[in-house]
This record gives structure tokens, C-alpha cells and sequence, in this order.
């Protein structure tokens, strides 16, 4: 027989008593379980916001924004070097020559090169752009561990992909070719013009101190 008593978890009735385990275990594990819970809210809000933003649209488009640019650039840059050439080239009369030939070749290689570099740089970019919005969440994950509220935390993320775009917008003038015909314009045309002008002159010239020879007896023994 069961002497009902406190001890055993009977009351005097008889009647099963339920006591609460230790008062202050429960409540830590309470504000445990709470934590926790925000937790998991402020992360899900992050992830979401960041997976449901339509990205990659935006990421395709500042690619071709940096490609059209610098493709413009290359081609504008083409043009003044080609016509550059082309009135260097009249001027020493070799417009159709060997010399005119060649350097064609030469400007359209470099725009070529040209053209590949401006789709290097347009991958760079969004490379960069993508990096810093996974930067930004993987700063705002760790901060959802520290008990930011999910308000708090969406906002933040909002605000961090708006900051990202507008950084991404400000530098696509930034990501330049830079100076593709300059040397070629100043240096190797100038070379191709002389070097044809003097292949022209090869006949005149007989002297090892390159001096004009118009002595035209012929060379040899007298006997």
C-alpha cells in the first residue's frame, strides 16, 4: 500500500501530482528554444531574400553592359586608328602598297585583341558583382546567429543588394581596355611607312654611311 505524500506525487487525496522539473533549467531551455527560433527566422528571411531576388537577370544584364561598353570603345578606337593610318599613309604615297596591306592587318588584330579582352573584362565584373552579394550574406547569416529579429534582418538584406547593384552599375565605365592603337599608331605604322619609303630608295643608296650615291660608272678594274 501507497502512503500518499509529496515525496511520491501523491497529494493527500490520492489524487497524481505533476511538478515542473527545476525552475531554472526550464526557463533556460525556453530561452534557448526562443533563441533559436529567431534564429532560424532571421536566416530563412535572409535566404529567401536573397534567392527570390532576380539575380541573375541582374547579373546577365551588367555583364552586357560592361561587354557593349568597352565593345564600343574597341570599335571607336578602331576607327580613329584606321583612319589615322589611312591619311599617313596617302601622305607618303603608299595607300594599296605592301605598307597599306600590312598595316590593315595589324589594326585588325588589335581590335581583335581588343574584342576578347572586353569579353574578359565583362565576365570580371559580374564575377565581382556575384562575390560581393555573397559576401553580403554570408555577413548577414553570421549576424542572424548573434539574435538579429527578422525585420531587422530583412531590411539589411534589402539594403545590402540594393548597395551591391549600385556599386556593380558605378563601375562598369571603370572596367576600360584602356589604349589599344596607341602604340601602333605612333610607332609601328610610322616604321611600316619609313620602311617602305626606304625600300624605295634601296637603289640610290650604295655607301656604308648611307650617303646619296649618283656616281653611276660602273664598278670594276681598269685595265
Amino acid at each position: 500500500m501507497i502512503i500518499p505524500n509529496k515525496f511520491n506525487g501523491y497529494a493527500p487525496d490520492g489524487g497524481r501530482q505533476y511538478h515542473k522539473k527545476g525552475g531554472s533549467s526550464g526557463a533556460a531551455e525556453r530561452m534557448e528554444q526562443e533563441r533559436q527560433s529567431r534564429i532560424n527566422a532571421a536566416v530563412s528571411a535572409i535566404n529567401n531574400i536573397f534567392a527570390g531576388a532576380g539575380r541573375d537577370n541582374l547579373y546577365n544584364q551588367h555583364k552586357d553592359a560592361v561587354y557593349n561598353i568597352n565593345v564600343k570603345d574597341v570599335a571607336d578606337q578602331y576607327s580613329d586608328a584606321e583612319r589615322a593610318n589611312r591619311f599617313g599613309l596617302a601622305r607618303h604615297g603608299l595607300m594599296g602598297g605592301s605598307a597599306d596591306i600590312d598595316s590593315q592587318a595589324r589594326l585588325q588584330e588589335k581590335a581583335n585583341e581588343g574584342y576578347v579582352k572586353a569579353a574578359g573584362l565583362a565576365d570580371s565584373a559580374v564575377s565581382d558583382f556575384m562575390a560581393a552579394d555573397e559576401r553580403s550574406k554570408q555577413s548577414l547569416l553570421s549576424m542572424a546567429q548573434s539574435g538579429i529579429d527578422t525585420g531587422t534582418a530583412q531590411q539589411m538584406a534589402l539594403n545590402n543588394l540594393n548597395a551591391n547593384a549600385q556599386s556593380a552599375a558605378g563601375s562598369s565605365a571603370g572596367a576600360s581596355i584602356g589604349g589599344l592603337f596607341n602604340n601602333l599608331g605612333q610607332a609601328y605604322l610610322t616604321r611600316q611607312i619609313m620602311d617602305s619609303a626606304n625600300r624605295g630608295w634601296n637603289g640610290y643608296y650604295s655607301t656604308p654611311s648611307g650617303n646619296l650615291n649618283t656616281d653611276t660608272r660602273v664598278q670594276g678594274s681598269i685595265t
